[in-house]
């Protein structure tokens, strides 16, 4: 696939122990250098520049999404446990237009602004709910106590599943999703592991499925809209496959990428006190920190995409077939398209000019519930623990990955009791 004298940045691993907790000062020299780029060792090509990735997320018939899930050989176990393929395959995620159009335009209706703002009182009690069993220690592991339990007994409602559910799924999420995300980096036991994970995950949610078909509930029910939605022929409008992703998607979002995003808010702000303090006077700033926390340490590192045809991308020209890293940390940070781009900034004009949901047809589904689950969650806790600081101790933990940043642990604070 490597052109003759193609370029390239030297000294980049991006499952590099550094790369992997902070890439962006290798990224800034790859932006100012070799914005477009080869890494040989895993046979993919970087996009880095905000311009340029968002030429690439704009034109899905250039750059397919349709090998987003693409893994190496799976013990027999787990092929034989997942009959229909990864629970991924079928997702708006991987699917390019016209199928994605068709899919989106249906799960859609259970993903808009009103409808994750009604939830809004929901995630609100949620959030001081959780804040009560630790607020009398003086100490917490915020990651495992507090950003990651949001999120995914957030969705419980939304999906019409209990919190012990959402607890287990939340593993199996979170698996799933690796599964496809460090495939290049995991043993085969890790990825039996993972793969076993992801077959109870897939039974799960097509046994949900099948009992919401049996026992249809409430208008308000999103499996059960998306069950039930026919066109003007009385056909079904999804396939079961097609359900099985949008849930799986649901599942996922909520057991990685917000959990990981709220994690990153809270540090950021943490690290540089000062502005902790100014979001706890002036809580109004919160929905602009929210953004900037998306735009500045997004979870969703890079997007995959391969190319349909030969086409040139930041003056380089890439052969049909070409695997892409489509860099939307690095293109969220691009100095020519943000003013002080590695700056939290709480005053920021633009919040929502960044790329940390994407961008056009496959622009996160899931934006609005997160934004909700974001604010609701960050305001709960300035308004309980103003005085909340890292404790020395604190060191972010994250699953390996270049595509996922997966926050694990390691958000330790402390305050007066």
């Amino acid at each position: 696939m490597q052109q003759a004298a193609c370029p390239v940045l030297h000294d980049f691993d991006p499952l590099g122990a550094g790369e992997i907790i902070d890439p962006y000062p290798a990224l800034a020299r790859a932006r100012r250098e070799v914005p477009v780029f080869y890494v040989p060792e895993y046979d993919v090509w970087w996009v880095t520049r905000y311009e340029d990735v968002k030429q690439v997320l704009q034109d899905p018939g250039t750059y397919s999404s349709a090998k987003f899930v693409e893994l190496p050989p799976l013990p027999k176990e787990i092929e034989e446990g997942l009959p229909f393929g990864h629970p991924l395959k079928a997702t708006l995620i991987t699917l390019d237009p016209p199928v994605h159009t068709r899919v989106r335009k249906l799960a859609q209706k259970a993903f808009t602004p009103r409808q994750a703002e009604r939830r809004a009182g929901e995630v609100r009690s949620l959030a001081h709910a959780l804040i009560d069993e630790f607020i009398a220690d003086g100490h917490a592991d915020l990651a495992t106590s507090y950003c990651i339990q949001i999120p995914i007994r957030a969705i419980g409602p939304v999906l019409g599943i209990s919190y012990e559910d959402s607890a287990r799924l939340r593993q199996w999420g979170m698996d799933t999703q690796m599964m496809v995300a460090n495939s290049l980096h995991l043993t085969e036991r890790e990825m039996t592991e993972r793969g076993r994970s992801t077959v109870g995950l897939d039974r799960y949610v097509r046994n949900l499925i099948a009992e919401r078909r049996a026992n249809p509930r409430d208008d308000d029910d999103m499996i059960t809209n998306l069950i039930f939605a026919e066109g003007d022929s009385g056909e079904p409008l999804l396939t079961d496959e097609e359900i099985v992703g949008v849930v799986t998607v649901a599942i996922n979002g909520s057991s990685d990428t917000a959990a990981t995003s709220l994690g990153n808010c809270i540090h950021s702000l943490l690290q540089e006190r000062e502005k902790w303090e100014e979001v706890a006077r002036d809580q109004s700033l919160v929905p602009t920190v929210v953004e900037e926390a998306v735009r500045l340490r997004g979870p969703a590192r890079t997007l995959r995409r391969d190319t349909t045809r030969e086409c040139v991308i930041g003056g380089v020209t890439l052969p049909a077939g070409a695997t892409l890293a489509v860099h939307v940390g690095s293109g969220s940070r691009d100095e020519a398209e943000f003013e002080d781009a590695d700056e939290f900034e709480l005053h920021r004009s633009t919040p929502r000019h960044h790329l940390g949901f994407g961008l056009g047809t496959h622009f996160c589904l899931g934006a609005p519930y997160a934004r909700v689950w974001l604010r609701e969650a960050l305001q709960a806790l300035v308004q309980r623990i103003p005085g909340l600081r890292l404790a020395p101790t604190a060191a972010m933990e994250y699953s390996p990955s270049f595509s996922v940043h997966q926050l694990t642990g390691g958000l330790l604070v402390e305050w007066d009791v």
